[in-house]
């Protein structure tokens, strides 16, 4: 039953990936497409030959526009004055305005008549972790799972370039242009369409942890380790575990 709750399309990614469909989030400018599914990419599977297990999902696409948190205090602190460095950092993580935005009413609990996100079965298989139900990848998952830029590179949809305003914040998603605006196009046309998004890792410059910042993942694939300020507005690119 939790293998036809996850869909498996015959779609690929335009590097070939397999496409799983599963949740649904709009993708217009209007965002009036509430019912379309998310396409999803898998990273890794842990399923036995019964089908049955985990496995991680990652959004084919930039799913929406927001910052990582809106208190921006920066600090730098070395990694050996933090007593426990791993913890510290997912404190971080699991207190800012992003995580709080996927796991809540917005989008994992969005229960708004028919536009919900995931309904009651599919909530049901999405694990949870110390990180939560619903998250970014990290700079080493995604070092680990998209191994080149063109791999860690993403599109964003309509919807995620389209401008709204949060918390009297307003946010835009710039995509690359493919020279039709009067941009200059990118060198590869391959990366045509593609946006910053965030990881969910604090930025690290050398053995400096700089508070107030975090990881981005540019437009070409570049992994920025020593992060950007996270009241700045960039692509959110969900990722889950299914129990299925």
């Amino acid at each position: 039953m939790s293998t036809q709750i996850l869909k498996e399309t015959s779609l690929r990614d335009e590097q070939g990936r397999v496409i799983f469909q599963f949740g649904r989030f709009p993708t217009l400018v209007d965002g009036s497409d509430v019912d379309t599914p998310i396409n999803w990419i898998m990273l890794s599977d842990k399923r036995s030959k019964d089908r049955h297990g985990k496995v991680l999902l990652l959004s084919e696409k930039i799913l929406y526009c927001y910052w990582y948190d809106g208190d921006y205090k920066f600090k730098e602190v070395h990694q050996d004055d933090l007593v426990d460095y791993n913890k510290n950092l997912d404190d971080v993580w699991k207190n800012s305005d992003l995580h709080n935005w996927l796991n809540g009413e917005n989008f994992l609990n969005k229960k708004q008549g028919d536009c919900q996100v995931f309904d009651d079965k599919e909530r049901e298989l999405i694990q949870d972790n110390d990180f939560g139900k619903v998250f970014c990848l990290s700079v080493y998952e995604i070092k680990k799972y998209l191994k080149t830029s063109l791999l860690r590179s993403c599109k964003s949809t309509d919807f995620a370039k389209a401008k709204h305003t949060t918390h009297g914040k307003e946010f835009k998603l710039y995509a690359l242009s493919d020279g039709s605006d009067g941009d200059v196009p990118p060198f590869d046309l391959r990366y045509v369409g593609n946006s910053r998004y965030w990881t969910r890792s604090t930025g690290i410059y050398g053995k400096l942890v700089t508070y107030g910042t975090a990881a981005v993942v540019f437009a070409f694939g570049e992994v920025v380790s020593k992060g950007h300020r996270v009241d700045y507005g960039y692509g959110v690119r969900p990722a889950v575990w299914l129990n299925l």
